[in-house]
């Protein structure tokens, strides 16, 4: 409730009596509260999309839902959030993901309208995690496996502080880790990511967004989490 009523009035039929048959009184009620207010809309998704700008969550979406989100190779392509509706394998059953907008360090504090993101993703039931190295990270041969693997791990905590610095009850939605562009990883550099993730107590699903490899483990790995 926004603003309390006002209180009806007692019309004349409130003052009949024996002696008084056909009363002229009434009373007025009293006056209802006024005011001005601002409301927000929140997206209500089952599933949210969380990663940096340029993780690949919008085509993720376009693979996963019939959603035709604006897709290009430059940060914040994406700044309002778009929704899809996902069908499991079998098509009994529906999930609605939302594409949130990347966020970027600092976004807790309003950096990239980072602030007005994270307010969609309250309303998210469960979030999944989209990770990614940059092309020059992948090939470059001076950075040993472990340090890719690393930077890949970095980039999951840095997701998670803003989420936690924001509202740390969101750090308790059920949610899984993706990384995208399983394409372009060799062998062993995914056998050191996983390596090094599981040493943290965590298990990413490798996808690619551009082939559809790895698509249908997500989609199984969200379902799960329902």
């Amino acid at each position: 409730m926004l603003c309390q009523g006002g209180l009806g009035g007692r019309g004349n039929r409130a003052f009949r009596s024996s002696t008084n048959q056909t009363p002229r009184e009434a009373q007025y009620g009293t006056f209802g509260e006024k005011k001005e207010v601002i409301l927000e809309l929140r997206l209500l998704a089952d599933l949210g999309l969380v990663g940096l700008p340029n993780a690949g969550k919008s085509t993720l979406l376009s693979r996963l839902t019939k959603a035709h989100p604006k897709i290009a190779n430059y940060p914040f392509t994406t700044i309002e959030p778009n929704l899809g509706v996902m069908a499991s394998r079998d098509g009994e059953r529906e999930l609605v993901v939302a594409d949130i907008p990347g966020l970027i360090e600092g976004a807790s504090q309003g950096k990239g309208l980072g602030d007005r993101f994270l307010r969609h993703i309250e309303n998210c039931q469960t979030l999944m995690f989209v990770l990614f190295l940059e092309e020059e990270i992948i090939f470059d041969q001076d950075l040993s496996l472990q340090k890719k693997a690393k930077l890949l791990y970095e980039q999951h905590q840095l997701l998670l502080e803003e989420l936690a610095a924001y509202q740390p009850d969101l750090l308790n939605k059920p949610s899984i880790v993706t990384v995208n562009k399983k394409d372009l990883y060799a062998d062993d550099l995914i056998s050191e990511i996983l390596a090094f993730f599981q040493q943290h107590k965590l298990l990413p699903i490798f996808f690619s967004g551009v082939t559809g490899e790895g698509l249908d483990e997500v989609r199984e790995a969200v379902f799960k989490l329902k």
